[in-house]
């Protein structure tokens, strides 16, 4: 019985028009940006424009709209989970890349494959993926790039600069604390983020969903009055316009950006392939086989921060992405191992195009075999 309903939640899941659409479209528009930048349509350098257009306002309204929705116990919870997971994760592969990269020589390239296997392009291919296949996964999203961002400002941005430099070990040279905390809580993405998280959890206010003095009345359900969706809709119909180009403008970007790359130079790096698979393979997997295990320990003994699906999903698509742009633009910045950086960036994201299919899938079975029971 336990199987032929697994089997019926896998089928029709598999089936879902929506789901292969939405992998199609991410593949398709990718290939239209390589063929446009090819061709020469697309100047070198066009990518840049759209990546800074994605940054600074579509990936910050596709992070405010996302906690326009209903917040419940669980839904809260799995949002606790997956920041104190991404806190886990950033705290555990530190150690675990460096075990792995522990055989390269050179100390510059050491610290930057270090830096590039733990960072991924979570916000310009992440989210986008997760919105168009797993849309309810978004706020666990926004949770974790929260922690994405503070660690990449911070440690990857001190450790690239600081690689190979035996004189400085520390970080006495590295950047300003007050830029670095600038670049960090003044991104457009992590106030839209805050601001988002903040209303969505006020929503847990006891009376929330009675009459009260901060509730209005809608049909026949109550609602907090700062649910835009719900008391000024064409706001939210406006910023959700917006919000629905991340994906579109995301995969042409990362399309015009392998149009403009040498495939030759990438292909002939054999430690470019290695953790290339490590980056895409590896580390997600490896990580996602944790937090189920962590579900079904804390469901044994009763824990209170459950994740669920939700966690699981953006979790494992978060890390399943290329190397970081912002970290590679660390690289070629300040000149340490640019050449391998943009090549490990170029075979990252040919593989994770390959892999993405295969994630898709293979969520959706562990969402119907584990959730759905």
């Amino acid at each position: 019985m336990v199987f032929s309903t697994i089997s019926e939640n896998v089928t029709k899941a598999l089936s879902s028009s929506s789901l292969w659409g939405s992998i199609l479209t991410c593949i398709v528009l990718i290939f239209v940006g390589f063929l446009l930048r090819k061709k020469d349509i697309l100047k070198d350098g066009s990518e840049k424009v759209l990546t800074k257009i994605i940054l600074k306002v579509v990936l910050p309204c596709l992070a405010f709209i996302g906690f326009m929705s209903d917040c419940s116990q669980a839904s809260f919870m799995s949002a606790v989970f997956t920041f104190l997971f991404s806190l886990f994760f950033y705290l555990t592969s530190i150690p675990l890349s460096r075990l792995l990269t522990k055989f390269i020589k050179n100390d510059t390239k050491r610290k930057v494959v270090e830096i590039l296997l733990i960072f991924g392009t979570t916000t310009l291919f992440g989210q986008p993926i997760i919105k168009s296949v797993f849309p309810e996964a978004m706020n666990d999203s926004n949770v974790f790039a929260i922690v994405f961002r503070i660690f990449l400002y911070t440690y990857a941005a001190i450790s690239i600069e600081n690689a190979g430099n035996k004189s400085d070990p520390e970080n006495k040279s590295s950047p300003q604390m007050s830029k670095i905390f600038k670049k960090i809580f003044l991104n457009p993405i992590i106030i839209a983020t805050f601001l988002g998280v903040i209303m969505w959890s006020l929503q847990l206010i006891p009376g929330s969903n009675t009459s009260n003095w901060w509730t209005v009345l809608s049909g026949e359900n109550y609602y907090v009055f700062w649910r835009l969706d719900i008391v000024a809709p064409w706001i939210t119909n406006c910023i959700s316009a917006i919000a629905n180009l991340s994906g579109p403008l995301a995969y042409l970007a990362i399309g015009i950006t392998l149009g403009g790359a040498s495939f030759k130079k990438a292909m002939k790096d054999k430690d470019v392939w290695i953790f290339s698979i490590i980056k895409t393979f590896v580390f997600p997997i490896l990580y996602c086989g944790v937090a189920i295990g962590l579900y079904y320990l804390f469901k044994q003994f009763g824990g209170v921060v459950l994740p669920t699906a939700n966690s699981i999903d953006a979790i494992t698509l978060m890390l399943a992405v290329p190397p970081s742009v912002v970290a590679t633009s660390f690289c070629i910045n300040y000149e340490k191992e640019k050449v391998f950086a943009c090549n490990f960036s170029l075979v990252g994201n040919l593989m994770c195009i390959i892999a993405l299919p295969f994630y898709v899938i293979l969520l959706t079975i562990l969402n119907s075999v584990i959730f759905a029971l």
